[in-house]
């Protein structure tokens, strides 16, 4: 029972995938060199083991209980309590897995504390390790294992957990002890300063164009003033009109986190002016170009309110 499972395979989930996997080929450890998959849309987890070297679908959720340490990467707070639900029920009774070693099993999608504080209280009950992960970084950076982890858990959790690591968090892993809720919470602050960044950077680009000044020298000015890559990027692919969710973050996601936030924000007394604005941006940007662009599509909301038509040149004549 030593085996690494990965659960959903949307753009995060197969990167991740994909680097435990050839990460376990190419090193010793304690993990046999195959990772499970298991994804709703059967078919999608049986592509991906195809393509992938190392990686084995699962044709039977139950499966899935065979696994040491399981990692779930889907994409919102009900999806995330029906899958550990439905795992822990794989599971059974603890008392008839006493000479087993205790799994893990980690959460890495954006979701609320509240929503945290209910996994970890249900793994608890039935006797697992549990682990919230949540990750920075796009799926190109997940998919080249240099994504910033951010995990909190039991200490015989993250022990276990920890030699796994390396093969995704290639940027950074913190470590914020034992509370999963807190892990929950700065994923959210952090991703509140990214949708923050990409708003600022909007608004400094459009009133850019309203008066004539280029967007090489808007983007050589934020990038004299802010050395993170974070919003420079953004910055970058903004004027370039690229709101491709290729190796990005979809909007209808992102109104997700936000949303999140903005609970966070309500529930701890604490306002966040900006995270209003860049939700009533992403809403407007949904209205006019639906869910499925970058978050980045911040900046065509932007720029209609400032009547400067579409730059989006997958849409330009």
């Amino acid at each position: 029972m030593s085996t690494v499972a990965v659960l959903g395979l949307g753009a995060m989930g197969k990167g991740m995938a994909a680097r435990l996997a050839d990460w376990l080929r190419s090193h010793d450890s304690e993990f046999p060199q195959e990772v499970l998959v298991w994804n709703r849309t059967a078919a999608t987890a049986a592509q991906f083991a195809a393509e992938t070297p190392g990686v084995t679908a699962l044709d039977c959720f139950e499966h899935v209980r065979d696994a040491r340490v399981v990692v779930a990467m889907l994409s919102n707070d009900a999806a995330a309590e029906e899958v550990l639900g439905s795992y822990l029920a794989t599971l059974g009774d603890p008392n008839s897995r006493s000479a087993q070693p205790t799994p893990v099993y980690v959460n890495s999608a954006t979701i609320l504390p509240a929503t945290v504080k209910r996994l970890a209280t249900a793994a608890k009950a039935a006797d697992v390790h549990f682990v919230n992960m949540p990750v920075f970084g796009r799926p190109d950076a997940a998919a080249s294992g240099s994504l910033v982890a951010v995990f909190a858990g039991p200490a015989a959790a993250r022990e276990v957990l920890a030699p796994l690591l390396p093969a995704i968090a290639g940027r950074g892993v913190w470590d914020l002890g034992e509370d999963p809720a807190k892990s929950a919470a700065l994923k959210l602050i952090g991703n509140f300063f990214i949708v923050s960044s990409i708003e600022v950077a909007s608004q400094c680009l459009t009133l850019a164009a309203k008066n004539g000044v280029e967007d090489a020298d808007v983007l050589r000015m934020l990038q004299t003033f802010h050395s993170s890559p974070i919003p420079t990027g953004y910055a970058q692919r903004m004027s370039e009109g690229d709101y491709s969710t290729e190796a990005g973050f979809a909007v209808d996601l992102a109104l997700k986190d936000v949303g999140h936030m903005r609970s966070l924000a309500a529930a701890s007394a604490c306002p966040l002016p900006l995270a209003d604005l860049a939700y009533n941006h992403l809403l407007q940007a949904k209205a006019s170009h639906g869910g499925q662009l970058d978050w980045g599509a911040i900046h065509l909301a932007v720029r209609q309110s400032a009547g400067l038509p579409s730059n989006n040149k997958d849409k330009l004549d």
